[in-house]
């Protein structure tokens, strides 16, 4: 009997098929990441078609070459063809096709780093005022939220997380202060001071917290009941609303408000007020000072734009930074 000779494009559709069933049936991969994968892999099938190959055949300045080509892809479309390839040429080894895979060595492409943005001081300062005028038990509970996140600078997971007793005292300069003390990331443990204000709305918000829970025995701070009643933890959607609410209610575009930009805020004003950076680096829970240094470009580059557009100078510097 004859035997059907077939296009190495064909022979290569082939395999992609036998990754698909693989995914599905070895790794569980969800219906989503297959069909994601597949129009990936099927694009660079039809370049390595270009070049009359077998998989087997491609080697790794064949996907370099692939990657050139696409470059004009953002780096986000760019890193996942190439996370898409690594898998399928792995299959490949695994699968005794290939004896090495050629897509080991490609790199992805270093996504751009977006500078966190922060809310102006007077933002924060209408939110703070609009929050301490609210003298519902709501609104002393926002008030509340929103003085230990701008006063702290943690997490809304760590917020949510806090219970009675990580409110405690310590003595400083011979001085009796209230701290809170934060597990953050990986467990770690660290301990924020709170100012006077901060201690003030955090007594007013302890007198109506148990109201929260209907009188039932928690020991989160910030209580809340689920659906069935029961006594629980404030949700971060939940605190996400407050702040949408709370930005309606101060005149700010709520779009531009959310617990994780009061972080922000923290951070760039405590730098833009001379604070140090490792100061600001344990503050924040940050175990890498890199990730603390981001908010020193985001100080730098509104030093710039401010030299730029306000400087007396500045019509003749615009025409020169052209």
């Amino acid at each position: 009997m004859e035997r059907v000779r077939i296009s190495a494009h064909d022979y290569n559709l082939l395999l992609l098929n036998n990754f698909r069933e693989m995914m599905l049936s070895e790794r569980f991969a969800s219906q989503h990441t297959v069909v994601a994968y597949e129009s990936d892999i099927e694009h660079f099938l039809l370049y390595v078609k270009g070049l009359n190959k077998h998989l087997k055949d491609v080697i790794f300045q064949d996907i370099e070459e692939y990657i050139s080509k696409i470059s004009d892809l953002n780096p986000r479309s760019i890193s996942r063809k190439i996370s898409a390839i690594k898998q399928f040429f792995l299959f490949l080894v695994s699968d005794g096709i290939c004896a090495l895979n050629p897509a080991s060595r490609i790199e992805a492409p270093k996504k751009p780093t977006s500078l966190p943005k922060a809310l102006s001081r007077l933002s924060i300062e209408r939110l703070l005022e609009c929050a301490k005028k609210d003298v519902s038990e709501n609104g002393i509970r926002t008030n509340a939220i929103i003085q230990i996140l701008y006063s702290t600078g943690m997490r809304v997971s760590e917020l949510l997380s806090l219970k009675l007793n990580s409110i405690q005292k310590t003595i400083v300069n011979s001085k009796e202060v209230r701290c809170v003390v934060i597990k953050g990331k990986g467990e770690r443990e660290r301990m924020a001071l709170l100012h006077e204000e901060a201690c003030e709305v955090l007594d007013s918000y302890i007198l109506v917290r148990k109201r929260f829970v209907n009188g039932q025995p928690s020991r989160f701070l910030f209580a809340s009941t689920n659906k069935q009643g029961k006594a629980t933890q404030l949700t971060r959607q939940r605190v996400g609303q407050i702040f949408k609410e709370l930005a309606l209610k101060s005149g700010i575009d709520p779009s531009i408000v959310s617990p994780h930009k009061i972080r922000h805020s923290f951070a760039t004003h405590m730098l833009k007020n001379g604070a140090n950076i490792r100061i600001v680096q344990e503050m924040l829970g940050h175990s890498d000072i890199s990730s603390t240094q981001i908010y020193i470009k985001t100080t730098n580059k509104e030093s710039t734009d401010l030299v730029f557009d306000k400087h007396p100078l500045s019509k003749i510097t615009t025409q020169n930074r052209d």
